[in-house]
């Protein structure tokens, strides 16, 4: 074994008059030795030994097709607080639906009118899921009140914020979305959206 990576086979060449070192197969993180031009799955991971044309060798690593997300095999569903997730093709965890009061499933993307709530389940771009509702109703003169509900069903006026999941400031629209303002690093700096920052001499970057 060369450097914990290569399998070697030292033989003597066809006229006998010299040896020759091959390299036969490469080697894993866990020991286990994949052939030459083969593959093998380990864990959540693809191993594939090749040799090229040029006879360079190379032993790449890929996530694989059936990976699981934790303990979550490809395609279980499992609820975290109120979304409901799957274990989606190489080990990717996907919003599938928000769950709102009384148990009511709401795919992403879409909205339901649950206790005069227009009640919308949304995945933003930065990976930032969030389940929010709007009351129309309450009128004072031509104004209609609207309000956000989060995923804890906790109500938010027009313009107000409120820190979600410790690290995030949260605002609610006038039409009723909750939006990201910014982020907060461990110390309680807020950190902008799509910036950097060093604190510490630790880097803080939210996008």
């Amino acid at each position: 074994v060369e450097k914990n990576a290569f399998v070697m086979k030292c033989s003597m060449t066809d006229d006998e008059a010299s040896w020759a070192v091959d390299i036969i197969g490469c080697k894993t993180q866990s020991g286990a030795t994949v052939p030459m031009n083969s593959s093998m799955i380990e864990g959540n991971f693809e191993w594939i030994c090749s040799k090229n044309s040029d006879g360079q060798v190379a032993m790449q690593r890929n996530v694989h097709e059936n990976a699981t997300c934790g303990e979550h095999p490809r395609g279980e569903q499992w609820r975290e607080t109120s979304f409901l997730y799957e274990c989606a093709k190489g080990g990717r965890q996907e919003l599938v639906a928000c769950i709102a009061d009384g148990e009511v499933e709401i795919s992403v993307g879409e909205s339901k009118e649950i206790g005069g709530f227009i009640v919308n389940c949304e995945k933003f771009e930065n990976g930032t899921v969030a389940m929010y509702g709007i009351r129309k109703g309450a009128e004072s003169g031509s104004a209609i009140v609207t309000e956000c509900i989060d995923s804890n069903d906790e109500r938010h006026a027009v313009d107000s914020w409120w820190i979600a999941d410790d690290h995030f400031n949260m605002t609610c629209s006038s039409d009723g979305s909750i939006s990201v303002m910014n982020c907060i690093a461990k110390d309680g700096t807020e950190v902008p959206v799509n910036k950097e920052m060093i604190i510490d001499d630790t880097k803080y970057k939210y996008a």
